[in-house]
């Protein structure tokens, strides 16, 4: 198998890499490079609040968010840079909202802001139906730690696929979380690190193409569960920083 070979170049208008910023100073030869390839990409910029399902993301507007069962209720939160649940469910469903990828297969990822709370936050993956889906939630062990769950809703009835052990996250901080999906693998990852992988295989929810934003059922007033950004990827590149050559 041959090496791959990247070239990249990046665009300065701003002269944000010039050594007189001093911001060159982090791209040096030997540094990790990984290159990812975003579709679609929502940061959730807007600046009132506004529900998602009424606006397009930010990167790829061919796609739009859907709220399932008109029981999403994911509303961008006044210009702050982040979606989170604005109203109580109706009939105590589960709060869900997805975009929908054409793909079974694909990494997805949020960058999370989580909370000391009741109602758990995380991510929706392979939804068919209000009935039968999957998702990733985070739950609450104490102020600096958190387990991941890998659930799924078949024919409407929750249950457990796998949970991880404790791991540190402080509340009140946000960080990237990943789902790799890939057949009937499942992993999930904390900034770089794999917290969970487990095998999800289930007629009802493999053949599901719509990803997304999962929330419990109910409403967390004071303390919501914040989600900065989501989108999915494909990786095209992981390498080492060779060299630098200005333009």
């Amino acid at each position: 198998m041959s090496g791959g070979i990247l070239q990249l170049t990046l665009r300065n208008d701003t002269h944000k890499y010039s050594p007189s910023k001093g911001t060159i100073t982090g791209l040096v030869p030997g540094r990790p490079v990984w290159v990812r390839m975003w579709y679609p990409w929502d940061s959730f910029s807007d600046t009132g609040s506004v529900a998602l399902t009424s606006r397009a993301p930010d990167e790829d507007s061919a796609w739009s968010w859907t709220a399932a069962d008109g029981n999403g209720i994911f509303t961008v939160s006044g210009g702050n840079g982040y979606a989170q649940i604005s109203q109580a469910d109706a009939g105590g469903k589960p709060h869900l909202e997805y975009l929908r990828f054409g793909d079974t297969d694909v990494s997805i990822a949020s960058t999370v802001y989580r909370r000391n709370t009741t109602k758990k936050g995380g991510l929706l993956f392979r939804f068919v139906d209000t009935s039968n889906y999957a998702y990733m939630r985070i739950a609450h062990v104490d102020n600096s730690n958190a387990t991941f769950e890998v659930r799924k809703c078949v024919a409407g009835a929750h249950s457990q696929v796998a949970i991880s052990g404790s791991t540190p996250w402080p509340v009140d901080t946000a960080r990237l979380v990943v789902v790799h999906l890939h057949g009937s693998n499942v992993r999930v990852m904390l900034q770089a690190n794999e917290v969970l992988e487990t095998t999800l295989d289930d007629a009802a929810v493999n053949g599901g193409t719509k990803h997304g934003l999962y929330q419990d059922t109910g409403l967390e007033a004071t303390n919501p569960y914040r989600w900065l950004d989501f989108g999915g990827y494909r990786s095209l590149f992981y390498g080492r920083l060779s060299k630098i050559i200005p333009l």
